[in-house]
């Protein structure tokens, strides 16, 4: 089942709890009273990290031509 992240109407607690997408909100561990579920981030992973590495290159720093160089990653320039 997939986790959601809830908050208390009352006492402004915030909490995970595991359950069905269909299910009644849990209520509150610290007062028992009724919750609310929050929109969760995003899981960003795989194919959308991919465009990540290529995007840095991209950049121009203004001072480098070199694509490592613009995306600072350490390497040398000696031949």
């Amino acid at each position: 089942m997939p986790i959601y992240d809830f908050a208390c109407h009352d006492c402004g607690h915030r909490f995970e709890a595991s359950c069905a997408y269909q299910a009644d909100n849990p209520p509150c561990p610290a007062c028992h009273a009724k919750t609310a579920r929050l929109p969760g981030a995003p899981a960003l992973h795989g194919a959308f990290t991919r465009g990540r590495e290529a995007a840095m290159r991209s950049l121009s720093t203004g001072t480098a031509s070199c694509p490592a160089c613009a995306a600072g990653r350490p390497h040398s320039h000696a031949k």
